[in-house]
């Protein structure tokens, strides 16, 4: 249904009797539905022939009926409750008791009651002595006249009625015969479901309930009989009687009445009974089937409508043809009937032999249809007769199977219409569909799986989600096998199943047996509901040619479905080479692929290497749209995507590239259009860039390639559909979002016009040229009347004169339609033309005066005018429902004026609600009529999450107001409204669950109204799952209440084990006591499962592979070892994937047991205990006792024995005041993949937080006070990180005792584990509340530093702070394997400490980089990070002075709330030594906090662009800079830019624009649209580059900038800006002086440059005086304001003493001269003592020019100022460390003296914020903690920096909007 082989009659019968027989016996024999209805065609049977039926015998049978007893059935009404909707379940499906073998129907149709007779034979499947009631569906309009049993009249008390159904209560034992009488009124059936009367003409709808309302029946699709149905009726009202099957008799009765008699010899569910009786003509032909059988092929429709069929008629004939060539599917009868109905609910409806068509889906001529309608009709025409044998030789089980017919015949459909028309058009129409109105489904509160799990009322699932993800589930068995493995597969499901009611999983096994594959992760999107999100990363490795493809997989919560679980997701790819050529393909290990393949991904995170690629390629990903997913490709550039629009083989994947090139720009201006209110909204758009260049060229070039199908070219130039863009857009403004797009497509048909006009003239009929419908013609029109649709847009009078022109003159109704919609469009737009709104209006009457006779044209005009967006369209709309045209009867009359009028974005979701009021109103007018129609209405309102808050409220409130209706028709809209209302209020309801069962609640202590809604059954599931997931002991838990214990942990244990969880340890004393589950067995048991999946060793967590490692022995090459054995016996391998569990270890490893670990020994039984020798009896004895006993007091080897036969069990105690060491991670598994499950294992959690925060001088007590958890808690933690030895305790002996209560199986270990159960660990990680930490506790961890300190900071230890970017580096250059220890160490552990393993490190490094000589490439730079950080080490330890040295990732600290990041580091450390490229946000240090660490990094405002303004101003020099407060955008560019080649943009909030390492490096044809890009989420510091200015004269930035600032800076460089920078270390390191003399001299020169010795940089409250600053920088004599040494120096003296030595990007040393006034500004910062870089510009001086050519000097400017250790290039790494070591940096004087001069930088940056910043509380939110946030404050207003001064900057009017801080 849409919603919308036998060569004689004779030999169909022949057939179909064997089948009877067959059937008969072994329905009585077997009890399963499969086994009953197994039979195939070639064994069918036939009822007995009627078709020689005499009139006299018509006339008997007529008065046996009236003889019949007619009985007053007796009715029982049912109570109120059973008149509330019933929900289904598919889990409780149950085999029908009683099988109906054949039917025999007789309609007695009549203008007042018509009356049915039905016949049935039934089957019982029960023996005699277990005769259940037969219960028989009905309908409260069927009234049952007569009911008899065998032919004996049924005594009243033998049977019930009501209005669901009627029950006969004991039926007959045997065999039986049933005879059913019913009348009913279809003239009154408004609903058009079941038989109804329309038009003049009778007819039926079956599908899915609609037989109930015919006569009593099993009503579900597994009851298949043979039927016979007799009609008879008056012959001048209804000469023409059709059923299904073939016709088999005929005859005139008395009163001017005739009949006829149909047999279907095939089994069929009741859903495919079909009658109709009318008035109607017939248009007939013939197909010649590939057997030579000749089959009738009739059309029937109104006398004035045969005219109209022939398409649809050759359609058939195509579709027949097709099914045969491609499926090998033969129709199956002699005659194949198509009535063609206007009041019709749905599109069509596949019942056997007769397809019943809505009229619109079947009429059609060029002059009123158009080529879309043309192509509808052919692949609904195919759809229906493709249903032949997917849907009817093969049909449902239930109801929730719906997608195995629908989808599978959609699928096929689409197929059917790609051969016969555009392949790539045709996908190209079916994914935009998908997405525009499926994505939307599964993302709204009625998401559901393609197989729902329940439902209320079928009707309501008839969705796009069943229907069209149906198909594309399908469609990806095909990406996988191949067609010939689809075709295989196909063969086989009708093999096994034809004539039998499967499911779903049927059509799976078929499949996968078809073609010996495991297909079981596809079946998972049955029950899934949801899209996937994709996200690929992709890596280029150009030293071993690999290119790596990570595919992330994540689908988002829906209603009932909170956890998604990882897909089967076909990836069909192919890549790209620069030239645009095909890359062969190659998987790593594996064979050629040729240049494209079909990617298995199947896990949440899985990656696949091809190897042999020559070059960074451009990937196609996802060709055809291989599946039903929403994919990010990271890294994707606009030149990506420009690439692959312009080279791509995949016609999909261009298509594709330039709809992504679209879909951001819109999402771009709409953000603009969003976050401005000033000026008019196409001033905004503007402002923000407009549509971008790229954009246009790129539908230039396809406009122009004449290689190009214009259909094609059609839907690549057209904009993206609001439906696809609005889940991107929280709390989405449908309307601006419509404003938007409108500009978008007026500013493309502006710039595109000479090529829109040129695609008209191409394209245009000749005059007198007849209408064809193939694709070139479609082409040419496709293309044309798209062209026209935009220049529409520009609302030109001339444009709107040829559209009136093109409309009257058009010569097809697609020519027409089209010109009507443009002239719609062009009256519609705000501010049109009065022109254009006359045409429009002129337009629409003389459309309507021409076709007003024919309704299913006016169709068009009622959705054309509803639909449109005339501003308050409303109003005309409600005229429209009194209109003549209008019937409110009539399906399609509905769905064209209401689901029209519903895709105005601006009239549907007017602001004032209107819109959503009239749609209310709609939906409770046309429910009083027909209820499904209504209930499709409705679903307009289902997507109210998506608008904002005010639409949102009032989408709600017209469903209240819907539902809250009395009347309201039961089970429909009702239904779909109430779920819908119940929806946002159960999301409420969740959440408060959640908190009470979080805080230990009891059932009864929840308020009623939550009990009400909660039974209390459910209420124990939800307590059990929540404990289960955190692990909790049952005991100490809610779980307890919940519960039985042992029911507890078995469902604990299944789950951990789904997971692939560590062994609960801490739950040992009843796992491993009670239970007798050891970690050998249930890590067994984890493997096998994974192996038997062919799960790859990443997917089991990092933590459960390094237990597995150490109990079992097994990581990965193991792992992979056993996989390749097992599957080397192909064979058995396939048939039983158990056999893998023969290949794993048989016994635990003897693993390594401490002495200070407690035994413990499980519950024995006494034969056990008996067979015990002498030493293990003692053991057990010893160990039994409470506590256990400690390893060292029992003999070891008895121990071990007892282990490995799991007779005990080990606990590894950990007390309070025990101390700890983290050792080098050996053994750690670096597995990849984490599931939602692991991510949320608090224990897991835990032990990342342990290894960064535990230190040798730390008990866990006061761990536990840092980490802000439970002492019990770590303890358990704790536990396992020393039994994993990835934690060692450092004093075993005094901790070790068993008498001190600290193991886990002692009572107090017991209630150390209880308080896992009872503490919600993860709640407690995440919280922010730890407290003030000023004010430490007594007894707290803040103490003072070794001899000599001077420092206030709590820790002692020196941390040099890295990034994950450094680490991976590190990674992948360590070349000794020591070395790749502390590497995978410092990468999962996120820490490095201890002197012998920082000196182990320092060695293994300097081996790594002798090891590299002669390295080249990218293998040289990596090596060069190892080098930096070896130079780094051995610096830092060396002044040291024997204070611990550690290594820590930033990365560590980033999951923790900032105040206990700093607890951690307050407490171990007392510096913080980072490096120069950590991104924002900077680690959270305060130097205001006595306890904080001295830091050698940036403070947070020095993390932003004010320290490049302060660095200027104190200095009096620096590029030319303009700030542009955030909020603005940009008409055109500012005067102050205008010339630049180029511009760095800085921005202030470097990770709301996602820049890790600042500038960004725009060229100038993108400068307008990036500075409004991010201008909308940060201020900006922009500097042009160029000739013009002052700088940038000579040389190439394309190696200015080093790696980690170009990384960020690659998306608009082609070559670099023109610009030269060196970088000069801090401290500086003079050419030509000791720094000493050096740096008094420099200063004494600044001093003599300065006005009055004050110093160009001498800000006020910033500086101390000089005298008062430190080494390097301390003078040897307080200077005098005159500064008379500097006054006697000569200029040639002064140029020397300000030559430092600098580095070239490559590493190369260089002296330059010190820009004049550096460094005094740097000393009277607070900076001269700082580590760093500052990096110079170079810069051209005209005045001074030819002078300095001849001294060989250069002028450079300031551009900025990194602090902290730079690691590239590495010679700069060495010259800050040597500065450093001369300065004795961690001295107790240095570390003094850099927190004053943080303090003197801090002042400085504060000073000059508070001038030109707005308060940053406004971003902090006031809390106590502030100071530990990335908070800085933002510039409020637009400044310059002229090259001396900073001030206010007038933009003009190049400028729209506030700024956002002043807003």
């Amino acid at each position: 249904m849409v919603t919308g082989s036998l060569t004689s009659t004779t030999r169909c019968l022949q057939l179909a009797r064997g089948v009877t027989r067959n059937f008969r016996r072994r329905c009585i024999a077997v009890s399963k539905p499969e086994a009953a209805l197994s039979s195939t065609a070639s064994t069918h049977t036939a009822v007995r022939s009627v078709a020689a039926l005499p009139a006299a015998s018509s006339r008997s049978h007529r008065a046996s009926f009236r003889a019949f007893a007619t009985v007053a059935a007796p009715v029982i009404e049912e109570p109120m409750a059973s008149q509330a909707p019933k929900e289904c379940f598919r889990k409780d499906y149950k085999p029908p008791p009683y099988v109906i073998d054949t039917v025999h129907l007789t309609f007695l149709l009549n203008e007042d009651v018509t009356r049915v007779e039905s016949r049935l034979h039934i089957l019982p499947k029960q023996t005699d002595e277990q005769r259940p009631p037969l219960f028989l569906n009905g309908r409260s309009d069927v009234k049952l006249v007569a009911l008899k049993v065998n032919g004996e009249v049924a005594p009243e008390d033998a049977y019930e009625v009501n209005s669901s159904g009627l029950t006969l209560k004991s039926p007959p034992a045997g065999e039986f015969d049933l005879e059913v009488h019913t009348e009913c009124q279809p003239q009154n059936n408004t609903s058009l479901e079941g038989l109804y009367r329309s038009g003049g003409n009778f007819c039926t709808q079956c599908e899915a309930e609609g037989f109930r309302g015919i006569t009593f029946f099993q009503d579900r699709p597994d009851v298949m009989a043979t039927y016979t149905t007799r009609i008879e009726a008056d012959k001048s009202k209804y000469p023409v009687l059709l059923s299904n099957g073939n016709l088999v008799g005929s005859g005139e009765l008395d009163g001017g009445r005739h009949f006829t008699v149909w047999e279907d010899p095939f089994r069929k569910p009741c859903y495919l009974f079909a009658l109709v009786a009318g008035d109607l003509a017939m248009k007939e032909d013939t197909f010649k089937t590939c057997s030579g059988r000749d089959v009738a092929l009739r059309i029937f429709t109104r006398a004035h409508d045969t005219g109209r069929v022939d398409f649809a008629m050759q359609s058939l004939k195509r579709s027949m043809k097709w099914d045969e060539e491609v499926f090998g599917l033969e129709y199956d009868l002699d005659l194949f009937n198509i009535v063609a109905v206007d009041d019709f609910n749905m599109g069509a409806m596949e019942n056997k032999s007769l397809n019943i068509f809505n009229s619109r889906l079947v009429l059609a001529t060029p002059d009123t249809a158009t080529d879309g309608d043309f192509a509808r009709i052919e692949g609904v025409v195919g759809h229906e007769y493709f249903h032949n044998y997917t849907g009817n030789r093969v049909t449902c089980r239930d109801w929730f199977q719906l997608t195995l017919k629908e989808g599978l015949t959609v699928y096929r459909d689409q197929e059917f219409s790609a051969d016969m028309n555009s392949r790539p058009v045709k996908r190209v129409e079916d994914v935009s569909r998908l997405r525009a109105a499926q994505f939307s489904e599964d993302n709204g509160p009625m998401a559901h799986p393609i197989r729902p799990e329940s439902y209320i009322k079928m009707d309501n699932f008839y969705t796009l989600t069943v229907y069209e993800k149906g198909a594309e589930v399908v469609r990806m068995y095909e990406a996988v096998l191949g067609k010939e493995g689809f075709r295989k597969g196909m063969d086989l499901y009708f093999q096994r199943h034809d004539g039998q009611a499967v499911t779903c999983d049927d059509f799976l096994a078929a499949m996968a047996d078809a073609n010996g594959e495991d297909l079981s992760a596809l079946g998972k999107w049955y029950s899934q509901a949801g899209t996937p999100r994709l996200t690929v990363s992709t890596d280029y490795n150009p030293s071993d040619k690999t290119y790596k493809l990570r595919f992330q997989q994540a689908t988002d919560p829906s209603p009932g479905q909170p956890e998604k679980a990882a897909v089967l997701i076909p990836v069909r790819l192919g890549l790209l080479a620069k030239d645009g050529s095909e890359i062969p393909l190659k998987l790593q290990g594996g064979a050629d692929l040729g240049t494209e393949t079909v990617l298995r991904v199947t896990e949440a995170d899985q990656e696949f290497v091809f190897q042999d690629v020559p070059e960074v390629p451009v990937p196609s990903l996802l060709r055809g749209f291989s599946a039903p997913v929403r994919m990010t490709v990271e890294g994707q550039t606009d030149e990506d995507l420009l690439h692959l629009l312009a080279h791509d083989t995949d016609s999909f994947n261009r298509w594709e590239a330039g709809h992504v090139l679209a879909k951001k720009l819109m999402l771009v201006l709409y953000s603009a259009a969003k976050d401005s209110n000033e000026g008019t909204l196409e001033q905004r758009l503007a402002a923000a860039g407009g549509v971008k260049a790229s954009l246009v060229g790129a539908y230039r070039s396809l406009l122009t390639d004449s290689r190009v199908d214009g259909t094609f070219k059609a839907y690549a130039i057209s904009l993206p559909e609001m439906s696809e863009l609005i889940d991107k857009i929280p709390g989405a403004d449908p309307t601006l979002l419509h404003e938007v797009r409108e500009f978008m497509t007026r500013e493309l048909a502006q710039q595109l016009r000479s090529e829109l006009e040129a695609a008209i003239k191409e394209n245009d009929c000749v005059p007198g040229e007849a209408y064809e419908f193939s694709a070139a013609a479609c082409a040419r029109r496709a293309l044309k009347n798209k062209a026209l649709g935009y220049l529409s847009a520009l609302g030109e009078p001339e444009v709107t004169e040829q559209l009136l022109r093109r409309f009257k003159e058009a010569t097809n109704m697609t020519d027409e339609i089209s010109a009507l919609a443009a002239l719609d469009r062009a009256g519609a737009r705000l501010g049109g033309t009065a022109s254009g709104v006359e045409a429009r209006t002129a337009a629409m009457d003389g459309y309507y005066s021409k076709w007003e006779k024919e309704p299913l044209v006016i169709l068009k005009w009622l959705a054309l005018q509803a639909g449109s967006n005339v501003p308050g369209n409303v109003a005309a709309v409600k005229r429209l429902m009194s209109h003549p045209a209008f019937n409110i009867n009539n399906p399609n009359n509905c769905y064209s004026l209401f689901l029209g009028f519903a895709r105005s974005p601006v009239n549907f979701h007017a602001a004032d609600g209107s819109g959503y009021e009239f749609l209310g109103d709609a939906v409770l007018a046309v429910d009083k009529i027909n209820h499904q129609v209504a209930s499709r209405i409705v679903g307009a309102f289902t997507t109210f999450k998506q608008y904002d808050a005010e639409r949102q409220s009032m989408m709600r409130a017209q469903l209240q107001r819907v539902l809250d209706t009395q009347g309201l028709s039961e089970n429909h809209v009702a239904v779909q409204v109430g779920l819908l209302s119940k929806l946002t209020h159960a999301m409420a309801t969740e959440e408060y669950l959640t908190k009470s069962i979080a805080s230990g609640k009891r059932y009864h202590e929840l308020p009623d109204r939550f009990r009400q809604a909660v039974p209390e059954e459910d209420w124990k599931r939800r307590v059990k799952e929540y404990c289960i997931g955190r692990g909790f002991s049952w005991v100490a838990s809610v779980a307890s209440t919940a519960c039985p214990e042992a029911e507890y942990y078995e469902d604990l244990l299944r789950f951990y084990r789904q997971q692939k969880r560590l062994f609960p340890y801490h739950l040992g004393e009843y796992v491993c006591r009670h239970l007798r589950l050891t970690p050998f067995r249930y890590y067994v048991n984890i493997l096998y499962d994974s192996m038997k999946e062919d799960h790859p060793y990443d997917s089991v967590p990092n933590f459960t592979a390094a237990d597995i490692v150490r109990i079992m022995g097994i990581g990965r090459n193991e792992y992979i070892a056993i996989m390749v054995q097992a599957k080397s016996k192909k064979l058995m391998w396939r048939m039983n994937k158990g056999i893998v569990k023969d290949l794993l270890p048989q016994a635990p490893l003897n693993i390594q047991i401490e002495p200070w670990w407690l035994v413990h020994v499980v519950n024995l039984g006494e034969s056990e205990y008996r067979q015990l020798d002498p030493t293990e009896a003692t053991v057990c004895h010893i160990a039994a006792r409470p506590g256990g006993a400690r390893f060292s007091d029992l003999n070891g080897t008895a121990v071990r024995q007892l282990y490995q036969r799991g007779l005990v069990w080990l606990d590894v105690p950990v007390r309070p005041e025990d101390q700890l060491s983290i050792p080098p991670l050996e053994g750690f598994v670096s597995n990849k993949t984490t599931t939602a499950a692991t991510a949320q294992d608090p224990l897991e959690t835990l032990l990342y937080q342990i290894f960064v925060a535990a230190s040798d001088h730390v008990t866990v007590a006061k761990l536990a006070d840092i980490l802000n958890v439970d002492v019990a808690t770590l303890r358990v933690s704790i536990s396992m990180a020393c039994r994993l030895r990835f934690c060692r305790k450092l004093d075993t002996g005094s901790s070790a005792g068993a008498e001190d209560g600290g193991g886990m199986g002692s009572p107090n270990a017991s209630m150390a584990a209880g308080a896992l159960g009872a503490l919600d660990l993860d709640a407690m990680l995440r919280s922010p509340e730890v407290g003030p930490i000023d004010s430490p506790k007594e007894g707290s961890f803040h103490g003072g530093e070794l001899a000599g300190g001077g420092g206030a900071a709590g820790g002692t230890g020196i941390a040099f702070v890295v990034d994950a970017e450094v680490t991976g580096y590190l990674m992948m250059g360590a070349l000794t394997p020591n070395c790749k220890k502390h590497s995978v160490t410092l990468f999962e552990g996120g820490r490095v400490y201890g002197a012998e393993v920082i000196a182990e490190l320092i060695e293994e490094l300097h081996a790594s980089v002798e090891m590299s000589q002669g390295f080249e490439g990218e293998m040289k730079s990596l090596v060069d990070y190892a080098r930096s950080l070896a130079v780094v080490l051995e610096c830092v330890r060396a002044c040291a002075g024997g204070r611990p040295i550690e290594l820590l990732r930033k990365e560590s600290l980033a999951g923790m709330p900032p105040p206990q990041a700093f607890r951690i580091l307050s407490h171990s450390y007392g510096v913080v030594l980072p490096i120069t490229s950590l991104a924002f946000p900077p680690l959270p240090l305060s130097n205001a906090r006595p306890a904080s660490p001295v830091n050698y990094g940036p403070l947070p405002a020095a993390q932003t662009p004010w320290l490049q303004l302060l660095l200027y101003t104190a200095t009096g020099s620096g590029p030319l800079s303009l700030v542009l407060a955030a909020g603005q955008q940009l008409r055109r560019l500012p005067s102050q830019l205008h010339g630049a080649t180029h511009v760095l943009l800085w921005p202030w909030d470097a990770a709301a624009v996602r820049v890790q390492n600042p500038p960004v490096v725009v060229e100038a044809p993108f400068m307008l649209h990036s500075l409004n890009e991010y201008l909308q989420r940060s201020a900006l510091l922009v500097q042009p580059l160029g000739q013009r200015f002052n700088h940038g004269s000579t040389g190439s930035c394309a190696a200015a900038l080093d790696k980690a600032d170009t990384a960020s800076c690659r998306p608009q460089l082609a070559d670099g800006p023109p610009m030269v920078t060196i970088d000069v270390p801090l401290p500086l390191v003079y050419a030509d002086l000791s720094s000493k003399a050096a740096a008094t001299a420099a200063l004494a020169t600044d001093a003599v440059a300065s006005n009055g010795g004050s110093g160009p940089g001498r800000l006020p409250g910033a500086g101390a005086a000089s005298g008062d600053s430190w080494n390097p920088f301390e003078l040897a004599e307080p200077l005098p304001g005159g500064s008379e040494r500097g006054s006697n120096l000569s200029s040639h003296q002064r140029s020397l003493l300000q030559r430092v030595v600098g580095f070239l990007p490559g590493g190369e040393a260089q002296q330059v001269q010190l820009p004049a006034g550096l460094a005094a500004a740097l000393h009277n910062l607070g900076l001269g003592g700082s580590l760093g870089f500052v990096r110079l510009l170079q810069a051209a001086a005209p005045s001074a020019a030819a002078a300095d050519e001849a001294n060989g000097t250069q002028h450079w400017l300031p551009l900025m100022l990194r602090l902290g250790i730079p690691m590239q290039p590495s010679s700069l790494c060495h010259a800050v460390c040597e500065g450093a070591a001369a300065a004795d940096f961690l001295g107790a004087g240095a570390k003094q003296a850099h927190r004053g001069g943080q303090g003197v930088l801090a002042a400085a940056l504060a000073a000059l914020a508070a001038e030109h910043g707005a308060c940053s509380s406004a971003f902090a939110g006031g809390g106590q903690d502030d100071d530990l946030g990335p908070f800085v404050d933002r510039p409020v207003g637009n400044l310059l920096f002229d090259g001396s001064l900073l001030s206010s900057a007038q933009l003009g009017d190049a400028a729209d909007g506030m700024p956002l801080l002043l807003a």
